[in-house]
């Protein structure tokens, strides 16, 4: 759904159903439209403990052109688990279910399954036990590769598990490659474009 720009009126008009549907469905546009930007915005923190962090590198369109696009990625290994976290603040208008979504590409991988996976920790007003925090239960989401290398790719893993999140709660994501799982059987480097978190309006 697109939002679509309402037609004026004039004093004494008929307001119809079809002007009322355009502002019902801006409503329904909006409330999908609003998302924190992980990456590229920022690479992420390196894990001090628990997961390797993918390397981080920006490469260059092997493109026709003087000026050739350039952009960073996050590679993620397919046979160690590889990571790294985000931090920031949910906003002021967040109401419910987080998804955290992205796009990547493989750098060799034509067949088989990556499994991602998602862990979130939440922060609020008068919480005691900031310093000794733990994540949230990990949400995965396993996600086909596409049949030709270089390829982007979509995927979203649903958070059911968001730590009972809350509008203006300080937020700690860790976001990783599940390579050692059964389930993830594609070969070559995960290349990561774009990471952010989604959510509805309060």
């Amino acid at each position: 759904m697109t939002f679509a720009t309402q037609s004026t009126v004039s004093f004494g008009d008929t307001w119809s159903d079809t002007q009322h549907n355009v502002m019902i469905n801006n409503d329904i546009h909006l409330n999908t439209a609003f998302h924190v930007p992980l990456f590229p915005l920022s690479s992420g923190l390196a894990a001090s403990s628990g997961v390797n962090a993918p390397a981080y590198s920006v490469v260059q369109s092997s493109g026709a052109g003087t000026i050739k696009p350039e952009f960073p990625i996050l590679s993620f290994d397919a046979s160690t688990d590889e990571g790294r976290i985000w931090n920031g603040m949910l906003p002021r208008g967040y109401g419910s279910t987080i998804t955290i979504a992205g796009l990547f590409y493989m750098a060799s991988a034509t067949s088989g399954n990556v499994v991602l996976a998602a862990q979130l920790a939440m922060v609020s007003d008068a919480d005691t036990s900031v310093t000794a925090k733990v994540y949230a239960t990990e949400n995965s989401s396993t996600v086909a590769v596409p049949g030709v290398a270089g390829t982007v790719k979509a995927f979203s893993i649903t958070m059911s598990n968001a730590d009972s999140a809350a509008a203006q709660d300080f937020f700690s994501v860790a976001f990783r490659r599940d390579a050692d799982n059964g389930s993830d059987t594609a070969t070559g480097d995960l290349n990561l474009l774009r990471l952010g978190i989604f959510f509805s309006l309060a």
